[in-house]
């Protein structure tokens, strides 16, 4: 399994890597949407996850989502790697609360990423060393 870099962190900030498919949805976005999310990413990788619960949402199990606009992007902390977080996937906000199966999604694809750590076949495209 291969985790695209989507954005380096600096001292303070994230790297960000994200499942296949995410920089499909990411490179269909246009307009304030695009604008929003590119602003929120290299926000992330500079400054650091926002605390403000407008711009970032505490979901459960360990989930967390970006909302920079109408776009959410959901991720968790990788585990034995210091200040990284994997994107699991995007979607387009339908309600107050992340919906069932967006959950269900993360949750699936969070184990997939887990077990291929485990297996020792999770590739960070882009990681030096």
């Amino acid at each position: 399994m291969r985790l695209e870099l989507i954005a380096t962190g600096s001292a303070s900030g994230f790297t960000i890597y994200a499942l296949p498919g995410v920089r499909d949805f990411l490179e269909d976005l246009s307009g304030n949407d695009e604008d929003a999310t590119i602003a929120m990413l290299e926000y992330v990788a500079t400054q650091g996850i926002p605390r403000n619960d407008k711009k970032c949402n505490v979901e459960s199990d360990g989930f967390f989502a970006l909302k920079p606009s109408r776009v959410r992007l959901v991720f968790f902390y990788d585990p034995g790697l210091r200040r990284v977080i994997v994107v699991t996937h995007g979607y387009f906000k339908q309600g107050q609360k992340m919906p069932r199966r967006e959950f269900r999604r993360a949750v699936k694809l969070r184990a997939e990423v887990l077990e291929a750590k485990r297996e020792r076949n999770l590739i960070y495209e882009g990681l030096a060393g």
